[in-house]
């Protein structure tokens, strides 16, 4: 029968301190946003401008760091943290004629896992033309106000 040495006989008995390690991702957040996976993006948004809208915003996402996928990606959970989904549509004028700016805009930021709306970014159509975002200035109002909620982790 083998003798163990004091030493050995404590080192089985002593109590394990191993130490764990918490490591979280880390990404260049504004103060109070909430990271996320990617955003994904409804393909064709309702309206007169849904698919140029739906267009700009994926370039525009993409183009500040984001990962941005359809709304239909296969596996999206996993993929996708938020979904944008809405209608933007043209500026219409009294008598019907529509212009190059945009009008009425409703875009819904929804939670991928649970469906559940999160924010909403809605615009009234201007009561004059000129006052009427152009799409490319109301991309940027969009991804200005998703980049202050939302910052893309590594």
């Amino acid at each position: 029968m083998r003798h163990l040495t004091p030493l050995a006989l404590l080192a089985l008995t002593a109590t394990a301190h191993a130490q764990l390690k918490v490591e979280q991702p880390t990404a260049q957040c504004a103060p109070n946003a909430t990271p996320v996976l990617g955003i994904a993006v409804e393909h064709f948004f309702d309206g007169e401008y849904g698919i140029d809208f739906s267009n700009a915003l994926e370039e525009t996402l993409e183009s500040r760091g984001y990962r941005v996928y359809p709304h239909f990606e296969y596996q999206l959970i996993e993929k996708a943290t938020v979904v944008l989904k809405g209608r933007v549509d043209a500026w219409t004028s009294s008598n019907g004629t529509q212009t190059s700016r945009v009008g009425n805009a409703r875009i819904n930021i929804l939670d991928v896992d649970s469906e559940r709306l999160l924010l909403t970014l809605s615009q009234d159509a201007a009561w004059v033309v000129l006052k009427a975002p152009t799409l490319p200035a109301f991309v940027n109002m969009v991804v200005g106000e998703v980049t202050s909620r939302y910052c893309q982790l590594p």
